[in-house]
């Protein structure tokens, strides 16, 4: 939800159990830009993002037990404060592909930040960013041929811009894969391994190994040894 002129905001449709709230701040959003510079118009202030009420880590949220047809409240008191631009440019870019560009706080899954990137240049800036330690995350998608870019960086805001910040895309690679067994343990059935990515949701990689029949022919299909294009991410 986003807060209206007089700071009022309303979740609706909420599934009934244990909810928290958080206070983002600035939403995540990439846009882009033509020429040598942006206008985003900023003000260089920020907020940093706190759970109700008011506390910086979701282990001390104040958990919110909704029943179905339920109403309840949960309002913040959180001041701006000074904030500042991260520019870059980035390497092994893509011109006009498509370009994501996002901001974890350290210890956070949920991205804030407003980038602008050039699609011809690859320049880019991160508007009012508050202080603090974060990753800095970058995709991009090829369609012909279907490939995936990606990037993190590690940045930290205390009193000033960072300025001509390189960051390297990559593309994807195979990590190979082998399941052992300890003594008494029986190698006979399907065993399935999942690479969980930390921002990314679909940088998700399954793989299973082990004994299962093909139900057709009875074979045994030749199994994946390696979990393949898995783009840079916390996995």
């Amino acid at each position: 939800a986003h807060t209206d002129d007089r700071g009022h905001y309303e979740l609706l449709g909420l599934t009934p159990g244990d909810l928290v709230v958080r206070l983002a701040g600035e939403s995540s959003s990439t846009q882009y830009f033509q020429g040598s510079a942006p206008n985003p118009n900023n003000d260089h202030r920020g907020m940093q993002p706190v759970y109700y009420s008011n506390v910086d880590s979701l282990a001390s949220a104040l958990v919110l037990h909704l029943a179905p047809a339920a109403q309840t409240n949960a309002d913040f008191r959180q001041a701006t404060e000074a904030a500042f631009d991260i520019n870059g440019r980035l390497s092994g870019f893509i011109p006009q592909a498509w370009t994501q560009l996002q901001l974890f706080r350290d210890g956070d899954r949920i991205p804030l930040g407003r980038a602008f990137v050039n699609l011809s240049s690859g320049q880019f800036r991160v508007t009012d960013v508050v202080r603090g330690s974060y990753t800095l995350r970058v995709q991009q998608y090829q369609a012909d041929p279907p490939l995936w870019f990606a990037a993190e960086e590690p940045v930290t805001i205390a009193s000033e811009p960072i300025r001509n910040l390189a960051v390297q895309l990559s593309g994807g690679v195979d990590i190979p894969v082998s399941v052992s067994y300890e003594a008494g343990a029986q190698d006979d059935g399907a065993v399935l391994l999942m690479l969980l990515p930390q921002h990314a949701l679909g940088n998700l990689r399954q793989l299973s190994l082990g004994n299962f029949a093909n139900p057709v022919t009875d074979a045994q299909p030749s199994e994946p040894k390696a979990f393949t294009n898995v783009v840079p991410d916390k996995y």
